[in-house]
């Protein structure tokens, strides 16, 4: 049941939601990152994060990088300086 409630609620947030493993692999896809980034949740839960997007953008940098590996950050806000 709160599996569900929490899926309920993710599925619900107007804001794209994008939820990774250790491993960079993608596990989390909400519908709001389906229509923002132009990909189905389908073909992309699973899937490395550098497959999605290019190794060199700000956010693949930013979640390889040790010190960041356990921070939630968001996306969209563009680069920030921590």
């Amino acid at each position: 049941m709160a599996r569900l409630d929490y899926e309920s609620l993710l599925a619900g947030l107007p804001d794209a939601v994008v939820g990774v493993d250790d491993g960079l692999r993608v596990m989390l896809w909400n519908p709001a990152a389906e229509s923002l980034l132009g990909r189905s949740a389908r073909r992309t839960v699973g899937r490395a994060l550098k497959e999605i997007f290019p190794p060199e953008t700000s956010l693949v940098r930013h979640l390889g990088h040790p010190r960041h590996r356990r921070e939630p950050i968001g996306v969209g806000g563009g680069d920030r300086e921590r």
